[in-house]
């Protein structure tokens, strides 16, 4: 498998949106860095538990077809 830059899944904290690491992910451009709202964040009302966080990461990860970096920040680097 040849792929162009490698993807990484970042799974941002409990009280920050993704969009607030934009900076950072931009200083890297090595890397394709993606990233979800949250449940409960932006769009996205929070009704379940933390589990339903960690399924949608899963989902949203699978849907790549390849392989990905996973990195998150406190509660994001939990689930």
């Amino acid at each position: 498998m040849n792929y162009k830059r490698p993807i990484v899944q970042f799974s941002h904290a409990n009280g920050f949106p993704a969009k607030t690491y934009e900076y950072i992910f931009d200083q890297i451009p090595e890397a394709d860095f993606r990233f979800l709202n949250r449940l409960g964040h932006g769009q996205i009302p929070f009704e379940q538990d933390f589990n339903n966080l960690a399924t949608e990461l899963i989902v949203t990860v699978a849907e790549y077809g390849q392989p990905v970096i996973g990195m998150g920040h406190s509660l994001g680097g939990v689930v």
